[in-house]
């Protein structure tokens, strides 16, 4: 009897689900909350404590959920916009200390069905760093020198319903912490984790979403400008901090609504080596030239909307002092400011950027510029 009266209500309760979730009411907000546990990784022989212990962190995400509406939406269908608030604690806790973040995110379904969704959630943001390096307290941590870093994370995971405004979820997902080399020590702090929490909706706003057609892309080529300024500390941890000059300009094609390629050449100009070479009294014929880097490359922007993740592969074809790699990497968002009613053509944007070389943070700039 209680057998029967069980398998009852097991069948009851996937039905309740199945009908509640056949009515496809849509809400706007959505609240996440998951707990997690990972593990710090030893990505260089540079560390001074191998991290051996189990980190631990809270996620708090709050997101608006997809109404149909806005343009970005129209492209990436069943995406959400999120803030995500989290608390880590680290392993090996007296060395690497506890780090609170703020991150903006963008998520986007892979797999969407109507009882569960597999999804994708990446975002870049702020985070405070309890622990970082002194030369007197804190010896031993040697992988980030600065209390304020960029944090950046990528997570797959799944909702799985359980009621109409009630979702289980599952993740996976790292999370790396850095300064771009501002302030040294910058290895740098790569994070695996694992969790699982649950997410409520919320505020219902309409029965069905309803995407409207979308403008046509325009096929034209464009040209972009921007001029930057970044920032690294040199040699020594201590050292001095310079400025960093950056003059970009690039050619690009829109394929479709959500992808952009770029071919281009990037300027750099490095006081830093200027003031090396004056100190070192070398011999290098024009002292400008040889405190100069310039390089070709190819980009990928990936489009939300005005909003763009710039991903970029750059060669260097003058490069005549204290070259150490020929190819360089740049990862980037940028956010576009149309000037006119053809959102593609004539803006302004705004953006931020990493430049590494084979993981190896060099620097981080922030840019301005105008496409036509």
């Amino acid at each position: 009897m209680i057998i029967k009266n069980s398998s009852t209500l097991i069948i009851m309760f996937f039905l309740t689900i199945y009908i509640s979730h056949a009515q496809n009411n849509r809400y706007k907000w959505g609240l996440q909350i998951n707990s997690n546990i990972g593990k710090i990784i030893k990505h260089a022989a540079k560390f001074i404590v191998s991290p051996s212990e189990a980190s631990y962190s809270v996620d708090m995400i709050w997101q608006r959920l997809p109404q149909g509406n806005k343009y970005w939406e129209r492209i990436y269908k069943r995406s959400t916009l999120g803030l995500l608030l989290s608390y880590h604690r680290f392993g090996d806790h007296d060395t690497y200390g506890s780090a609170i973040t703020l991150i903006p995110t963008w998520q986007r379904n892979i797999k969407y069905k109507n009882t569960w969704n597999l999804y994708c959630r990446m975002g870049s943001g702020l985070t405070y760093l309890s622990s970082p390096f002194h030369p007197y307290y804190n010896k031993e941590n040697v992988v980030i020198g600065s209390k304020i870093n960029n944090c950046t994370s990528i997570t797959l995971g799944a909702n799985i319903k359980i009621e109409d405004k009630l979702d289980f979820t599952i993740q996976s997902g790292i999370t790396h912490f850095s300064n771009g080399a501002i302030q040294l020590p910058n290895l740098g702090i790569n994070l695996i984790h694992s969790g699982a929490g649950i997410r409520y909706q919320f505020r219902e706003k309409r029965k069905e979403l309803i995407y409207d057609s979308l403008p046509p892309i325009a096929k034209r080529i464009s040209i972009q400008t921007r001029i930057g300024i970044g920032s690294n500390e040199r040699s020594a941890i201590g050292g001095p901090k310079y400025p960093i000059y950056i003059y970009t300009i690039a050619i690009g094609k829109q394929w479709g609504q959500r992808r952009k390629l770029q071919l281009g050449c990037d300027y750099y100009y490095y006081p830093g080596i200027k003031s090396a070479i004056i100190n070192n009294e070398n011999s290098v014929g024009n002292i400008n030239l040889a405190s100069s880097k310039s390089a070709l490359f190819i980009a990928h922007e990936y489009i939300v909307g005005q909003f763009g993740l710039l991903t970029q592969l750059g060669y260097y074809f003058y490069n005549p002092f204290l070259s150490v790699y020929p190819i360089y990497f740049k990862i980037g968002a940028q956010q576009y400011i149309p000037l006119n009613k053809n959102l593609r053509q004539n803006r302004l944007l705004a953006g931020i950027y990493l430049k590494t070389h084979f993981g190896d943070a060099e620097l981080m700039a922030f840019a301005i510029g105008y496409e036509w």
